[in-house]
This record gives structure tokens, C-alpha cells and sequence, in this order.
């Protein structure tokens, strides 16, 4: 059975992305994908089962005071598999390392229990 591995989120990554946020029937675009993949190289990750992108999320910088995480997108048939929670310890442990100070985001009834969970 194939586990599933969280890496840094490449160029190549952002068309299955932007098929997560179409799933979700989020109102992004595939340029914002791109600008904040941009924005926070190091900072923009992917959760990969076979081979394909089941999750994402993204973290945008203001200096070192404030940071807010994004797209955090799960693959409907992937839910309920603690991928959302490995993404979201890889997004904090990233802003962490950086020295973050405050770290925000908006949740959607659906991404309370794993945010309330880590806090």
C-alpha cells in the first residue's frame, strides 16, 4: 500500500492544485496558485498518494511578525486520512523555523476540528 508524502510544491504541481480548489468550488485562479507559490517558495506544499496531488497548502509572509496559511485543500476521496493535519504541521513547522510571531488563516467548517486539534 502506497503512503502518502508531503514536499515542497513545484511549477509542475499547480494544474492538480488548481483541480483541488475547482473541487472545492473555491473562486481562485491558476494565477494566484502561481503567485503565491511565488511569493513563498519554500513556504507552498503538496501531499502526493501514487503519484498525484491529493492536497495542498500554502503559506504567504509579512516579514516576521504575521503569516497567513492558505488553499490548505484536500481531495474529497482522500479526507479523514490526517492529510490536512500533516500539511498544516508542515505549514507551522516552516513559519516556526522562519521565527513567525503570529500565524492566521480562515478555516471552513469542514478544517475547524484539524486547526482546533493543533491549536
Amino acid at each position: 500500500m502506497s503512503e502518502v508524502s508531503v514536499r515542497l510544491m513545484t511549477e509542475a504541481d499547480l494544474e492538480a492544485a488548481d483541480e483541488l480548489r475547482r473541487l472545492a468550488g473555491w473562486n481562485q485562479t491558476p494565477l494566484k496558485w502561481r503567485c503565491l507559490r511565488r511569493l513563498v517558495p519554500h513556504g507552498c506544499f503538496v501531499a502526493v498518494f501514487d503519484g498525484q496531488v491529493v492536497g495542498t497548502v500554502t503559506t504567504t509572509t509579512y516579514g516576521q511578525a504575521l503569516a497567513w496559511i492558505g488553499m490548505m485543500l484536500v481531495h474529497p476521496a482522500h479526507r479523514r486520512l490526517g492529510i490536512g493535519t500533516r500539511l498544516m504541521r508542515q505549514a507551522l513547522a516552516f513559519l516556526q523555523q522562519r521565527g513567525t510571531q503570529c500565524i492566521k488563516l480562515d478555516a471552513t467548517p469542514a478544517g475547524q476540528p484539524v486547526y482546533a486539534k493543533l491549536g
